[in-house]
Order: structure tokens, then sequence, then C-alpha cells
């Protein structure tokens, strides 16, 4: 199934459902032939959506400004939908003041009162007509302006806009007047009674909606009729494609004679696409897009949309990469509640990983995903696209949540628990540069080409890039390259999380057999760590633990140890640098000795096995000072957690 079908096909499921213009939903499946308009804030530079409520006879009871937030549901053209230009055609109902009104620009009024008169004579509704008659009546009067501007304000002035556009609407009630040009503020019509219990207006009046449709699809030209390559049906075909992410075009015509020449009559003959197809892609696509639900930002315009064939709403509110929240969806009903994680816990049941809302996602349905990205002002592309069983989606979350979890500590909650690093997170830590206490990754386009990258492999069952991998055991190796502990910490909980692919057990000891050169140099690293940090860095010891893999430090002014300051040095060539480790330790081992002798006590012991583990292979080496390779870090944990079992039990 290709992309277009499996959005057409998204959409038709959605009508089904009683979806397409419910009123009940906060983010709306537009009917077709319909577009939308979100008000953003109250700046004056956007545009404002000015809504006019008026009586049965045409006369105005009231006029508002819609505040932020306010979605507008309009009618709109095969020519208005993706207008552009300096003389754009009018939408039929809600338009700019310049076009709903006189005064402002008559060439623009009068093709909007020819539009709204060709859809008044043809609707078939008795109703919609007497709605559309007193738009009629109010929009032909010379002086509608003047009808509506005292009850925006008190006083007020009109000149002609800059450069000749429009009107300027100066509010001078104000102690600084504020400017409106009639090109930014949208007029949206409301009729009081019409005998309905409530104001009906463009936007919540279904019923105006279905006899649009109606009639646009009267006007199809019967010259342009053929049967869609999407849909199969008979329908008008069009090149003429409305746009997303603004103007940008999902469908677009080539004009390049060589990408048809000698094969096709025409560009659009390469893909026929019917208008009513072309309209339910692009809504349900626009749908999608919105729906924070359903739709994640990867950086700049890049996107990844998804969604499950018996879920178009996504009620569940799964998320492909949720972050690290334990209880990011719970049952309502308290005697059902489980705690429920996306690709973020390991759990020896993984398929509670997946339980969403009261139910868990059926294995025999289809999860879709696909990238978006606005290439250019014009132009979208499909940068990456999928439509798997969600069993084999699930099967594919489970493996790398498998792969690459490793257990971090919660403070509130005093228990360690498996957990898969955010996707941004591995990004951040692989690649990005402290800053600000904050580690950053320059380049927004570089981060997003690497989310995107991340986000492919973990659909098509592949793991993390062979790059990433390199970056973070180069990472691990620059203990000074992070002055912020927290940072540190956070690198080397990633890099276990991700090095440990294939061999979760490494979070304990490994077998003295199978103790490496590196393993075992990494487990004297934290030996001389500890000695030196149990006597200043902690308040407790359960903070101590906490800091050994991710929980979180007490103390702001956490101090640099000789084995982190020496760190990678140690790493480059051990056996030179132990002795010089060694030497500047002395002073915290008769500390040690002195107040907490038990502790020394354990510490050498460790020490004393190491030792006698390290010997044989040491004189087996041919270089007995060889860098270490990235297993020292799961040494160096190992020996961290071994050191605190008893408080960790």
């Amino acid at each position: 199934m290709s992309v277009f079908t499996d959005l057409y096909k998204a959409y038709e499921q959605a009508e089904q459902e009683g979806l397409v213009d419910s009123r009940k939903e906060m983010v709306k499946v537009l009917p077709i032939y319909h577009a939308s308009m979100t008000i953003r804030d109250d700046k004056s530079t956007t545009p404002k959506a000015l809504q006019v409520i008026l009586s049965d006879d045409g006369e105005v009871i009231d006029a508002m400004f819609a505040t932020p937030m306010t979605t507008l549901i309009f009618p709109v053209t095969r020519d208005s939908v993706a207008r552009s230009g300096s003389n754009p055609p009018p939408h039929p109902l809600t338009d700019k003041l310049s076009y709903v009104l006189a005064g402002s620009d008559e060439e623009k009024h009068e093709a909007y009162l020819d539009i709204l008169q060709q859809f008044y004579e043809h609707a078939d509704d008795e109703k919609v007509q007497r709605f559309l008659k007193i738009i009629l009546t109010f929009a032909r009067k010379p002086d509608a302006l003047d009808e509506i501007l005292p009850c925006l304000f008190a006083t007020y002035e009109i000149h002609e806009g800059a450069k000749g556009k429009g009107l300027d609407i100066i509010d001078t009630s104000e102690e600084k007047p504020k400017s409106y040009n009639s090109e930014n503020i949208f007029v949206e019509f409301a009729v009081s009674s019409l005998e309905e219990e409530r104001t009906l207006s463009v936007t919540n009046y279904v019923e105006l909606h279905r006899a649009y449709i109606r009639y646009y699809e009267k006007l199809a030209k019967h010259e342009d009729m053929g049967v869609c390559n999407i849909s199969g049906e008979y329908q008008e075909l069009t090149d003429k494609h409305r746009g997303l992410l603004g103007n940008a075009k999902l469908i677009s015509v080539s004009n390049s004679k060589e990408t048809y020449f000698g094969r096709f009559q025409k560009g659009s003959d390469i893909l026929r696409v019917g208008r009513k197809t072309s309209e339910k892609i692009h809504l349900a696509l626009k749908f999608f897009l919105e729906n924070p639900k359903s739709s994640l930002w990867l950086g700049e315009q890049q996107f990844l949309i998804n969604w499950f064939t018996d879920d178009f709403m996504n009620e569940r509110g799964f998320q492909l990469t949720a972050q690290d929240n334990p209880r990011a969806f719970e049952d309502q009903k308290e005697e059902e509640k489980v705690e429920k994680k996306i690709v973020n816990e390991q759990n020896a049941e993984f398929t509670k990983s997946y339980l969403i809302g009261k139910s868990t996602l059926d294995p025999s349905n289809y999860y879709t995903a696909m990238i978006l990205d606005k290439a250019s002002n014009g132009r979208i592309s499909i940068k990456y696209y999928t439509r798997v069983r969600t069993s084999q989606l699930i099967d594919r979350l489970c493996q790398w949540q498998t792969d690459y979890s490793w257990k971090k500590y919660d403070v509130k909650e005093k228990a360690w628990t498996f957990s898969c690093p955010p996707l941004l997170q591995l990004i951040y830590t692989a690649y990005g540069i402290e800053r600000d206490e904050m580690l950053q990754v320059d380049k927004d386009s570089y981060l997003k080409d690497l989310n995107r990258k991340l986000i492919v492999n973990m659909l098509e069952g592949r793991g993390v890039t062979k790059g990433m991998i390199q970056a973070l055991k180069l990472n691990i190796r620059q203990r000074l390259k992070y002055a912020n502990y927290k940072n540190w910490r956070q690198v080397l909980y990633v890099a276990l999380a991700v090095l440990s692919k294939g061999h979760k057990e490494e979070w304990y000891m490994r077998p003295a057999e199978k103790q490496s050169y590196s393993y075992l140099y990494g487990r004297l690293l934290a030996i001389y760590e500890m000695t030196e940090a149990s006597l200043y860095s902690m308040d407790t010891k359960e903070a101590n633990v906490a800091n050994s893999t991710g929980g979180e430090t007490k103390k702001s002014n956490y101090r640099l140890t000789n084995a982190e300051r020496l760190w990678t040095a140690y790493v480059n060539a051990p056996l030179s640098t132990l002795k010089l480790l060694d030497t500047k330790t002395k002073v915290y081992e008769r500390k040690l000795k002195t107040d907490h002798p038990g502790m020394l006590i354990k510490l050498q012991k460790q020490k004393d096995e190491i030792f006698r583990l390290l010997d044989p292979i040491q004189e087996k080496a041919q270089n007995p000072n060889k860098a270490l390779d990235s297993e020292f870090i799961f040494g160096y944990q190992a020996q961290k957690a071994a050191l605190y079992a008893k408080e960790a039990k």
C-alpha cells in the first residue's frame, strides 16, 4: 500500500467512525473542500479573527475579536484553497475583511459577493439558504464596516493602508493606539437565532458544510473527469493540491518536460489524482500534523507522523519516542491501575510496557509511520514511510528496549529500575558539547538528521548507528570534558545502556575467569575514586549509590577526585598512571583508617583481589601499559555497585 493510499484510507476510516467535522474533538478532522485557521496570539502582526453576529434580518447584534487559539473552519474553492499572488481569489464565506466588506478593496469585494451569490443560489438546504441570505444581505451594505467598528472600539479612525494595502483601523480609545489592517483580519459570520437554540457560525454549522460539499461537487467539470490512480474512483481530476506547513505541497506537478515527454501528454498524467481523493489525503495528513498525539517535531521543519488502523485519533496516547515517565498512561479505574511504559523501561513481561488506556495494542492491526520534511517553501518531502503489523512493531520496540536499557536509581522511589534512554538523550550524550552546564548540539539540521536515523532504525529493527557507538566510546574516556557532574552521570548511564547490548548481566560483577585486562583496570579506577570520594562527596550512603550510575547528587559543588582528574591519562596508560594515582590517594587511605576503618578494609580486599587477577594477565601481555578499551567502564560500574551492594539491596 502506498503512502497516499494509506492516508486516503485513514480519512475514510475517520468518516466511518463519525470523526469528520465532529463537534466533540478538540483537533478537528476537516470536511473536504474546507480549510481551517487558528488564531495564535494577540500580536498585531498576526491575523486576527473577527466574529460578526447577525440577526435574522441582517443587522449587527455584536462583533468581537476571537480569543487566541480559536480555530475557524470555512469553505474554500478549487482556486482559493492554495491561493497566492497579489490578487488571489476569495473564499466563499470566511475571508479577510478587505474581501468581505465594502470600502477596502472593491475588486476583491465584488469577487467575494459573486461567489457567495452562487453558493446561495445553488444551496439545496432551505435553512442553509436562509443563513447565506442573511450574510449576503449584510455584506452588500455599503456602510457594513461602520456598523461593526462601534462594537469593537469606543473611538477609532480609518486611514488608507501603507502602499495602498487595505485599510488601517486605529483604536484611539487606548492610551497607546493600536492599528489593525483589513488585510490581517478574517471575518467570520454567525446568526443568532435561525430557529436554533444556539448561535450558528460558519465554523460550527455542520449542515452548512455538508451543503457546500454537495454544491462543490455539482461544479465538477466533465472534461476533467477520469479514474483516480489512488482511489480507483471516477472523479474530477486535478493538478492543484492544497498546501501543508504553509503552502508547501505534498503532491506537485513537474513542469520539466523530461519527466514525462515521450510517455505522457502532460506532467499531471504521471499520477492522476481525483480532487476528492486529494482532499482526503491532505486533510488526513493535516489532522495528523496538528494532533499532538499523532505527531512529533524532530527539529527544524521535520515531523514524525504515526497512527494505528484501529485508533485514528490515537486515544491510547501511544508515543513512539515517549520520555522516561513510568506513569505516562494509567487506567481510569483505580483498581485496575498498572504502570505503563513506552520504550523506556525493561520489564519481565514486555507486553505490559505497551498497555495504554484500557486496552492493549491489537497485534492484528497495522501501524503506519512517516517522516515529513519541508524541503522548501513549495514542497514537502517524505523522508521515510513504513506500514507494519502492530505485533511486529511491538517486537521491534521490545528488542530496542532490551538492547539499550540500563539500571538507573530513582531517588524519589528509592529503587533501581532498568530504563531506556530517550532518543534525544542518546543524541545529546553522544554528540553534544557542554555549554552553559548543558549538553548542546550546535546544528539543528544535524540534530534533525540524527533523530530521523534513530527513529528509522528503531522501526526497522536495527540498532543505534556505529558512529554513535564510537562517539560514546570516546566520551567515556574524557572525564574532564564534562564540568557539570550531572552531564557526566548521563554520559555514563547512556554509554552503559548502549555498549551493553547483548549482555545486560554486565550490571553484576563478571565471574573471575571473564574479567579482562580493561575490565580489571576499570575496577581499580573505581576503587581509587571511592577511596577519596567516600570522605567528602556525599551526604549519605544512599546518595552515594545514586551518584554511581545516574541518581541525583545532593551537593551542587561536587569536587573532582584525583581518579577523575587523571581519568583520561589512566585510560590511555593505566600502569604508569596507577603509580601516580596510588601516591595521591595515600592521604585519603590514612584518613579512612581513622574515620571509617571498615570502608578501608573493604576497599583493600577488593584491590587485593583485582591485583591477584591482573598479575597473570600482565605477565602475558606484550604491552603491560596498553590503553584500555571500552570494557573498562563495565568493570568501573560493577565495582561501584559491588561496594554498595547492601545499600542497594
